[in-house]
C-alpha cells in the first residue's frame, strides 16, 4: 500500500501542477485576447463606413 500511495499522490500532483499551468496558460491566453480586442479591432472597425463616405 506504500508504494501505491506514493504513486497516488505523485500523480495528484502532477494533474494539480498541470491543471495550474493550464489556467495560467488559458489566463494568459484571455488576457491577450482582451487586449487584442481593445485594441486592434477598433481601429479595424472605423475605417469601413466613415473613409469610404458609400452615402
Amino acid at each position: 500500500m506504500t508504494l501505491w500511495r506514493l504513486a497516488v499522490t505523485l500523480w495528484r500532483l502532477a494533474a494539480v501542477t498541470l491543471w495550474r499551468l493550464a489556467a495560467v496558460t488559458l489566463w494568459r491566453l484571455a488576457a491577450v485576447t482582451l487586449w487584442w480586442l481593445a485594441a486592434v479591432v477598433p481601429f479595424r472597425i472605423s475605417p469601413g463606413p466613415k473613409g469610404h463616405h458609400t452615402q
